[in-house]
């Protein structure tokens, strides 16, 4: 049953969505609250005395007593052990790795990192994505160990990591230079790390060719750097970063040097090598389609903060901001008003319908150019905008326009079966199921 006032429910977006959609059936009146935990919007709901409060970085239970006194200070009656805790099952674990509240900053006022927080559980491999100078790389190196922050804590495996040296902590690294010695050959690369930690020879051969054997390196190990492919100076590096067993795989845009057929490559080999040997992974890239293929999950950088930290397959079909869905190739923003559920008022006046629905009274509307449908009778759709050619580019599989519109320029996709041409007045079907609001 619902707790009586002054209990608190929480609902943890760590557990299963699955069960959290049960609660939202037994109390409907929290439906829209539990939805936006399971779409990672907040960490915890804590309905107290009618209210609600949405707490960040919150672990189980016990962190409530640090929370409600501070929500209600003057309140003599507050008692934590008196509070009903209900999910689905314990306390919520520890992630394997978090970030908490990291600030980085250069000369005490620019800040590169505010308020950071990112938790990454074990065998996971997560990618930092984002424009230059949004932080990723800071992050990166801030759990390298290569920047101490100015504020915050690196939490890895239960043990507080932000003051441990970087020869104390490790990791593997791979940088996008590979960073290889030129003057040893493959087996002397790959053996370094190996030589530093004193292993005994015949241990040290049966770990360099079982990952000789991995990276598929055999037959190269007496060459040079300089004699390799890009390709396989890549695979040497990941080599030497794995023979040492790490406890964390780091990649700071390790396929940015190779042409895009190799890249393709490399990524699935990483991808394979990653789950095969159950390395938790952190992996730099600005290129969405690199970060979208090989992640179990990303964080969507920008300007120090993470904007939406989910799965590759939400990040893409669900973006939570404006920055986020332009950065992932949403080209098409138009004003919207709320008018009530599931409808929204445009610019024009006009009523458009949008099945992904939600809270905000004024928002964008915001659709992919592919999705856009252009139509030659409006009779039997709903969300129809017309509107005027005014560019046509020619992308081989299809034709790409810019067309004017009562609601702003849009970018809209068609195929090559009919063509139109600069001037030509086109109607376009905006699917309610493809219209997101951010």
């Amino acid at each position: 049953d619902m707790p009586e006032n002054g209990s608190v429910i929480i609902y943890n977006k760590s557990f299963e969505p699955a069960r959290n959609n049960e609660i939202a059936k037994m109390y409907p009146d929290l439906k829209d609250d539990i939805d936006r935990i399971n779409s990672n919007m907040v960490d915890f709901l804590v309905p107290f005395k009618q209210r609600k409060y949405y707490c960040k970085e919150m672990k189980g239970s016990a962190s409530i007593k640090a929370v409600l006194p501070a929500l209600y200070p003057d309140d003599p009656e507050l008692n934590y052990h008196n509070l009903q805790v209900v999910h689905n099952g314990g306390e919520a674990q520890e992630a394997f790795l978090s970030l908490k509240d990291i600030a980085v900053a250069y000369h005490q006022k620019n800040y590169i990192l505010q308020g950071l927080n990112l938790d990454i559980e074990k065998g996971e491999l997560v990618s930092l994505l984002g424009p230059s100078g949004c932080g990723k790389t800071t992050t990166l190196r801030v759990v390298a160990g290569f920047i101490d922050p100015q504020e915050g804590n690196f939490i890895l495996d239960g043990e507080d990591m932000t003051k441990v040296p970087v020869h104390k902590r490790n990791f593997g690294l791979v940088f996008q230079s590979y960073a290889l010695f030129p003057h040893l050959t493959v087996k002397e690369n790959i053996a370094f790390g190996l030589k530093l930690r004193k292993m005994d020879k015949a241990q040290m051969e049966a770990k360099i060719n079982e990952v000789v054997e991995v990276c598929d390196l055999e037959g190269l190990t007496d060459r040079l750097p300089k004699q390799l492919s890009g390709g396989q100076r890549q695979r040497v590096a990941l080599a030497r970063a794995l023979v040492i067993e790490p406890k964390l795989l780091l990649l700071d845009e390790p396929l940015s040097n190779l042409d895009a057929k190799l890249r393709i490559q490399m990524r699935v080999e990483i991808k394979r090598l990653q789950k095969k040997l159950g390395i938790t992974t952190i992996f730099v890239t600005h290129d969405q389609e690199e970060c979208f293929s090989i992640s179990d999950k990303v964080a969507v950088m920008n300007n120090g903060v993470i904007e939406q930290y989910d799965t590759p397959e939400n990040i893409y079909s669900r973006p939570k901001t404006e920055f986020v869905a332009r950065f992932i190739g949403f080209e098409n923003f138009f004003d919207l008003t709320k008018v009530q559920d599931h409808q929204y008022q445009n610019q024009n006046g006009e009523i458009m319908k949008v099945d992904n629905d939600g809270d905000l009274e004024t928002c964008k509307g915001t659709i992919r150019p592919d999705d856009i449908e252009i139509v030659t009778s409006a009779d039997k759709y709903d969300n129809m905008i017309t509107g005027n050619v005014t560019v046509r580019t020619f992308l081989g599989k299809s034709y790409q326009y810019e067309v004017e519109t009562p609601i702003g320029k849009l970018v809209v996709n068609g195929g090559n079966a009919t063509v139109y041409k600069q001037g030509d007045t086109i109607q376009m079907h905006l699917p309610a199921n493809k219209i997101v609001l951010v």
